[in-house]
């Protein structure tokens, strides 16, 4: 049974990673909300491209020190603190995307991305420990949460974020 809690958890865990697969939607709102307080403008445009970079560039550095962490906090105090960064890096969102556009860089970005990373390869490891005769069953099944939370998130940062599904401000954009 603790077997079957393990991948349902590492499943779980990457079905609220999956960001990277709903950038592309919430980017026209980040970008249309920061034109709309005031500090994003036409010479701005593209800058929004910065926010995810950072995350895929901490998600692999992340992933390459992830056995080191684990073996200095062990592989719950890792998980635990991994899924900490990861959230505290949405919330700081909250704040940062009301600033400006670097501090989303650094929050959504790179505190996230870094989170993210020891995650991902925590709970796949994790997977393949408790598996250990079905290891690419076992280690698809927890990835498949990456992609279905995207598929899923999409839906509800679409409906959370833009209920009334306005259009973007298509006047920024217009580089006439």
């Amino acid at each position: 049974m603790k077997k079957w809690c393990v991948l349902l958890g590492g499943f779980l865990i990457h079905f609220c990673l999956g960001i990277p697969y709903i950038f592309g939607n919430l980017v026209t709102y980040i970008s249309s909300y920061m034109h709309h307080r005031g500090f994003y403008k036409k010479d701005n445009i593209g800058d929004e491209q910065w926010i995810i970079s950072p995350f895929m560039a901490a998600l692999i550095i992340a992933m390459t020190i992830t056995r080191s962490i684990i073996k200095r906090l062990g592989v719950r105090l890792a998980l635990f603190m991994a899924t900490a960064v990861f959230t505290g890096g949405q919330f700081l969102t909250y704040l940062a995307v009301q600033h400006s556009i670097w501090s989303t860089v650094i929050t959504y970005g790179a505190i996230c991305g870094l989170g993210a990373g020891v995650s991902y390869v925590t709970t796949v490891d994790l997977a393949s420990q408790w598996f250990p005769s079905n290891v690419a069953t076992a280690t698809s099944m927890v990835t498949a949460g990456f992609s279905f939370g995207g598929l899923v998130f999409n839906y509800v940062v679409s409906f959370y974020v833009n209920p009334e599904n306005l259009s973007p401000d298509i006047q920024l954009g217009s580089l006439r």
